[in-house]
């Protein structure tokens, strides 16, 4: 990633620093559907091989994996996103499910619809803390959801990609939510990229509030 975003380590370390913030903020915007009994804990970002991420979600070569992904554009272009085990989502769904006072039996018809929502607020609180640290207007695209099998991941690149990623867990008080999933994100080369990051130092603190 930092040759195709064309970054030297100076602004490596300062987007490995928003990505952080986003991730956070993401988890944060989380508690919007999961209630304050839900936390989310994220590991130091790490550059991979693209190809490595499937290893990092699960060890289960037939489990397909769930990825929850958003483009944005605008003055800096990329996508972010959270990938899962199949079974991960599915758990994460049944207690958003619940939360929401559905009837379980509701799970098979609308686990989509559910993860869905669940990556519009993570996805958005990573998108909504880039475009704050770096003073520009995003375009950030409606997320998506896909459950795909190991060989179809990342297909659509030509090659590997190094990808920024993150480990991090989603956990409930009550132990019944303990799942982990993989961040992940890209950025594609814009000309003015370094400078932007130069100007996002300082860093707030936290992440922007929902609807902000």
């Amino acid at each position: 990633m930092l040759e195709r975003a064309r970054l030297d380590k100076v602004h490596e370390k300062i987007l490995e620093e928003i990505f952080l913030l986003g991730t956070h903020t993401g988890l944060h915007w989380l508690k919007s559907l999961a209630g304050d009994g839900v936390s989310g804990s994220v590991s130091a970002p790490t550059l991979y091989p693209s190809g490595v991420i499937p290893l990092l979600v699960t060890e289960s070569e037939d489990e397909k994996l769930t990825l929850l992904e958003q483009v944005f554009d605008g003055e800096v272009k990329g996508r972010f996103g959270a990938v899962l085990s199949e079974g991960s989502g599915t758990n994460l769904a049944r207690y958003l499910l619940e939360k929401e006072g559905l009837p379980p039996e509701m799970l098979n018809e609308i686990r989509d619809d559910v993860l869905c929502e669940a990556g519009n607020v993570i996805l958005n609180g990573f998108v909504a803390t880039l475009a704050d640290a770096l003073h520009v207007d995003l375009d950030s695209k409606t997320p998506t959801m896909q459950d795909l099998p190991r060989h179809e991941w990342m297909s659509d690149q030509d090659g590997e990609v190094e990808l920024f990623s993150a480990g991090a867990q989603i956990l409930s008080e009550d132990k019944s939510l303990n799942e982990n999933l993989v961040f992940i994100v890209e950025i594609i080369p814009t000309k003015n990229l370094s400078t932007l990051l130069d100007k996002a130092i300082p860093l707030p603190e936290t992440g922007p509030s929902p609807g902000s």
